[in-house]
């Protein structure tokens, strides 16, 4: 669709070059009626391509069925109950020394590291664009290196995220 509102945009533009061309040479009434002449033509052709595109359920003419059937954005909680007690400083400078890894890692948007208040928990909040996405960190080799590192297993509760409202980019997202 994108594309096609470009091209559009782009005869629009075209169509005001040459009204202002004929407006210079023909007089200002002259050209008028060729800048509003050609803008009709060009939502009438407008209309008949989104008729069209609407008559047939083509949303955007460039993307694949599978590429309109946006995966659901899921949350996955990742947990490991501590056999002894971190603090604050530990537990940051454990989470450092894992954090690019995460970044830029396909598909995952956010990742919070997090410590209970007791420093008995360590988790990791993922937001992630797919449920396959996420199957792709958490192999069994990603588990036994999390397993080693922490002492512990982790657990990993994934719940879906239709909506995530984010104060720093003032906008609520969606995963329609």
């Amino acid at each position: 669709m994108k594309k096609y509102l470009v091209i559009l945009l782009m005869v629009i533009v075209s169509v005001a070059i040459l009204a202002s061309v004929g407006s210079s040479r023909a007089g200002e009434d002259q050209g008028s009626r060729a800048m509003v002449d050609g803008a009709k033509q060009v939502m009438d052709g407008y209309q008949k391509m989104t008729a069209v595109m609407e008559k047939e359920g083509i949303t955007d003419p460039e993307l694949t069925a599978a590429q309109r059937q946006r995966p659901r954005m899921i949350t996955v909680i990742v947990q490991f109950k501590l056999p002894q007690p971190i603090t604050r400083e530990v537990a940051r400078e454990a989470f450092l020394s894992t954090a690019t890894n995460y970044k830029d890692f396909p598909g995952l948007i956010r990742k919070y590291y997090g410590l209970s208040q007791d420093g008995r928990t360590v988790a990791g909040i993922y937001l992630w664009n797919s449920k396959a996405d996420s199957d792709k960190l958490y192999t069994q080799n990603w588990k036994s290196f999390a397993t080693e590192k922490y002492g512990t297993e982790p657990s990993l509760t994934y719940l879906e995220c239709p909506v995530v409202v984010d104060n720093l980019s003032h906008e609520v997202i969606t995963d329609d």
